[in-house]
């Protein structure tokens, strides 16, 4: 059994931290999903990155690729997107 919940709170301008809490101080902050919270971090050092932007793109040339227009196809499915956030990155 888990004693610890994944906390996450978003921040102005959408990024977001995450950290792992016991169940006991989840229940004795009245975390929940929805309600306002902060963060006090007891670390020497954060360091919160924009998001890297990346975008894929079919080039003049490739059009004619039956394999790059599939992955092109794939890529903006929402089962691609999925899989993509599963892996905690953003869209």
């Amino acid at each position: 059994m888990l004693l610890v919940s994944e906390v996450t709170i978003t921040l102005p301008g959408g990024r977001t931290v995450t950290a792992i809490v016991t169940h006991d101080s989840v229940g004795r902050l009245g975390l929940a999903a929805g309600n306002p919270a902060c963060a006090v971090f007891k670390a020497s050092s954060v360091i919160l990155y924009s998001p890297i932007r990346q975008d894929a793109v079919i080039l003049e040339k490739g059009k004619a690729n039956a394999a790059a227009t599939e992955l092109d196809k794939y890529l903006k499915s929402d089962k691609a997107k999925a899989v993509i956030r599963s892996y905690g990155y953003e869209l």
